[in-house]
């Protein structure tokens, strides 16, 4: 049997997509598939983690198509590299799936999803059960730790809610911001730490759109004094970056879609309880017992919210949490910290046994074998 892989996807950033990537490259190379990594992005940063590998599996000799499973982890819009069994490894974010989306994923001999929410999307819009493949995302346990010391730059006395990524109505920072300025006063010892950046601009332009969309939200909700926010803006380097979760009590997301929700289980590893919303790719691994759930109101379409350079958002359905109902467990969070340890004990103790890399990995090989077992004819 051929332990050959062809692996096409962004390997090298700091987006979910990249981290999945390189998460499941590492593992499947531990199993002892012969990678050949056709990189989408052009090189790596400095302290990248594992990227002396990944550029040694650039150099693969090239591998025969006709003989080869290729996996394709990438982002929906993306143009495909195809082979003799081609795999697509994507993602869904919405309730619904986009037509596009859905003749996109048609072209390949197999669909891999990471959530049960997103293989119940698929099978509702009519695609074919036998193309379509459960395999969770998942976290390092021994990096994504407990016993990490906190960021001493930010690290603060204070009861801290803190979020890690994309300033963007489909990840809820309306809803983060209204529900926290509507919980707390700004006299009260709380802050909301944002780990944030705007998708596809440089640092400093990121910095000033942000600031003036925070602007525009407290003008928009009648907003006159915030509670205490610290946002960071400098890049955080991959090693470092459990240190700044450890700064942290409570995860908060209030998310219109997640496919996974990296951040989240990353934190949850991290002795970290999280709120989120009810429904989406976090409730694989989320539960009223080590988290705290929004409730979901309804599904909307957001196509007048968003920027839709993302196509595949257009007229698609997503979660709209309560922000009622997210307000007050902000502030019962705070009021119960007992409650909050005891959640994040339990998130850590189910994350790091039944989530992790190795076990996705272990998942992943498992099929590849019986692909190459049964013929890519």
């Amino acid at each position: 049997m051929s332990n050959n892989l062809i692996w096409y996807g962004p390997p090298y950033s700091y987006s979910g997509y990249a981290q999945h990537n390189r998460a499941m490259i590492f593992e499947l190379h531990k199993l002892g598939w012969n990678i050949q990594l056709i990189p989408t992005e052009n090189s790596p940063p400095e302290h990248l983690i594992g990227k002396d590998l990944l550029l040694e599996l650039t150099k693969t000799p090239h591998l025969n198509r006709e003989e080869t499973v290729c996996i394709n982890l990438i982002p929906p819009p993306a143009i495909g590299c195809f082979s003799a069994y081609t795999i697509l490894f994507t993602t869904i974010e919405s309730l619904t799936v986009h037509q596009g989306f859905f003749r996109r994923c048609s072209q390949y001999d197999e669909v891999w999803l990471p959530c049960k929410e997103n293989v119940k999307s698929m099978l509702a819009a009519g695609f074919p059960r036998h193309k379509l493949f459960h395999c969770q995302e998942g976290v390092h346990p021994l990096i994504w730790t407990p016993e990490t010391s906190p960021y001493p730059k930010y690290w603060s006395k204070l009861f801290t809610f803190f979020y890690n990524g994309d300033w963007s109505y489909r990840k809820g920072i309306d809803t983060l911001i209204t529900s926290y300025a509507k919980a707390f006063t700004p006299t009260d010892p709380v802050r909301l730490l944002l780990l944030v950046h705007y998708q596809g601009n440089g640092a400093e332009k990121s910095r000033q759109r942000i600031i003036t969309e925070l602007q525009e939200i407290c003008h928009k909700n009648n907003i006159y004094k915030l509670p205490r926010i610290e946002f960071i803006f400098e890049h955080i380097p991959d090693p470092m970056l459990p240190e700044v979760y450890r700064c942290a009590d409570v995860y908060v997301s209030p998310t219109r879609g997640e496919a996974w929700g990296l951040p989240i289980i990353q934190a949850m590893s991290c002795g970290i309880p999280a709120i989120v919303p009810n429904w989406g790719g976090q409730m694989d691994y989320c539960n009223s017992k080590n988290s705290f759930l929004i409730d979901t109101l309804n599904f909307d379409i957001i196509d007048d919210k968003v920027n839709l350079t993302v196509d595949f958002y257009r007229e698609q359905l997503f979660c709209s949490p309560d922000q009622n109902h997210f307000t007050s467990l902000l502030r019962y969070a705070y009021d119960h910290p007992n409650e909050v340890q005891r959640k994040g004990k339990r998130a850590r103790e189910e994350v790091s046994k039944y989530f992790t890399w190795e076990r996705a990995g272990k998942r992943a090989d498992k099929r590849l074998r019986k692909i190459y077992e049964t013929g890519l004819g």
